[in-house]
């Protein structure tokens, strides 16, 4: 992100995941010369912003699933594609940009040929599991 961005990261927040708490993360960062905060345990509304992207994704997939009538074992297909729609569309308030304006400095295309439609053409038989987030209450 910094070499992309031409930014210099200097703080990393999160929770205490273990995706965030590993020797090769902690390496990382020191070599960098980031600090690193961690939120109270359990506290999601410490990380606020993070949990509502997180919650706007999920409610995306759930519907996109449900629509398509796909079942439970596509949800990182659908994930993917809501990730990709949403930032390429949702408008960040406080800078009326879209997260990909911010990110990457210029405005999205998002003509029909580069805004994906949710669609499943060929699949692996992958095996049967559940992601309970996902299931429709």
């Amino acid at each position: 992100m910094e070499k992309f961005n031409q930014i210099t990261i200097r703080s990393l927040r999160s929770d205490h995941g273990t995706e965030f708490k590993n020797n090769v993360l902690d390496q990382f960062i020191v070599s960098k010369g980031i600090s690193q905060n961690f939120s109270s345990v359990r506290t999601p509304q410490q990380n606020g912003v993070a949990e509502r992207r997180n919650h706007m994704l999920i409610e995306a997939v759930r519907s996109m699933l449900i629509e398509s009538r796909h079942s439970i074992q596509f949800w990182a297909e659908a994930v993917n594609t809501a990730c990709y729609t949403q930032n390429r569309s949702l408008i960040v308030k406080r800078f009326k940009k879209t997260p990909y304006e911010l990110f990457r400095g210029r405005k999205p295309n998002i003509c029909n040929t580069y805004f994906p439609k949710y669609r499943l053409k060929k699949y692996l038989k992958i095996n049967h599991f559940e992601v309970p987030k996902l299931i429709s209450h």
